[in-house]
């Protein structure tokens, strides 16, 4: 239950209070709202509405004159800073007795304010719904993510380093640039999930590295970029950059999710060595026919080079797709060997063979 009184232990000429009601009925200790609502005037006409949201009176706080009414949101953290809901609910005269509708947004308030029929008249206001009021009382979420990119061998900061951030639906929503001191900052709002950066700087090999966001909260990055050091031609790319083969599932051709890290490497490794060209060569388990196997890997491969083409913007004429089948297994899980799903798995696969 809130209320206002000048009981003695008031900030003020009155304040916001409240008391905790029992499950029979009584009444628990109470509480004043503190110096966060009220101040050395007058806190008055508490009103608790179905978003939490406490409105009420005051003349302490600033405002346009007289009695303005305020709001703030009761959080399990505490309070929100009050906020003047300001015209049309405000004017220069006193403003009070908040009230709002829990079935819509409609409600009413009492003022002193000219063209009255007396000293205090009762109004009412219709609101299509609660956002503006909401978006007052609530602070914009946001959180940040920030960093800083380093050489890896000697720790220090790398200046004009490139960061391209990417969400969880693989599309690029900010790129910046480190400052002298090798660091960046990112704004994000509070949406939950997780987000890749990637770090490139000329004479450098890039990186890539996965961040979450929970609850709103930031992230500190360090990012290790290493001197350039370019693949040899006939090496398998994914080798050179430390990085896992592209896997599939059983009888699928499609990219999977958690290929998407490990294809940005690639797509940033060519994007840095614009002369490379590859080979795409992609293989499957032993299960199913050679026949079939054969056009199901030449599937992955042409897969595989779509995605580096519409996702990563490589130019098609430096990619070149091949399938092996089964041809080249990397186990003993040939045909009739009974082996672990995981064995199968490490048989399906694309690598990325550095041909010029």
């Amino acid at each position: 239950l809130y209320f206002a009184s000048d009981m003695p232990g008031t900030y003020g000429e009155s304040d916001i209070f409240f008391v905790e009601i029992n499950e029979d009925g009584s009444f628990g200790d109470i509480t004043n709202m503190g110096p966060d609502v009220n101040t050395e005037s007058r806190e008055t006409f508490p009103h608790l509405d179905e978003n939490n949201i406490l409105y009420f009176a005051s003349d302490g706080h600033p405002g346009l004159g007289g009695l303005d009414i305020f709001a703030t949101q009761i959080q399990e953290e505490g309070l929100t800073d009050p906020v003047n809901l300001g015209e049309p609910i405000n004017s220069p005269q006193d403003d009070f007795s908040f009230v709002k509708d829990p079935r819509n947004s409609n409600g009413y308030f009492a003022s002193n304010r000219p063209g009255g029929k007396g000293s205090d008249d009762i109004y009412a206001f219709v609101m299509e719904d609660d956002k503006e009021i909401l978006e007052k009382v609530i602070p914009p979420c946001t959180s940040s993510l920030i960093g800083i990119v380093k050489d890896k061998a000697t720790l220090l900061p790398l200046e004009n380093a490139r960061i391209s951030i990417y969400d969880q639906e693989n599309k690029v929503i900010g790129s910046l640039i480190t400052d002298t001191r090798g660091e960046f900052t990112y704004d994000t709002n509070c949406t939950n999930g997780e987000y890749v950066l990637y770090a490139e700087k000329t004479s450098y090999e890039s990186n890539t590295q996965l961040v979450g966001l929970l609850n709103g909260e930031g992230e500190n990055v360090e990012l290790l970029l290493e001197k350039d050091n370019r693949a040899p031609i006939g090496s398998d790319l994914l080798s050179h950059l430390n990085i896992n083969p592209i896997f599939f599932d059983l009888d699928k051709a499609e990219i999977r999710r958690d290929a998407w890290v490990d294809l940005g490497k690639v797509i940033t490794y060519l994007n840095a060595y614009p002369e490379a060209n590859i080979r795409i060569r992609s293989h499957t388990d032993s299960r199913s026919s050679s026949s079939y196997n054969k056009r199901l890997s030449e599937q992955r491969a042409y897969a595989t080079l779509v995605y580096l083409v519409e996702r990563g913007g490589i130019d098609p004429n430096r990619l070149s797709a091949q399938g092996f089948g089964e041809s080249q297994l990397l186990n003993d899980c040939g045909d009739g060997v009974p082996c672990h799903e995981d064995a199968h798995q490490v048989n399906r696969r694309s690598e990325f063979i550095i041909v010029d």
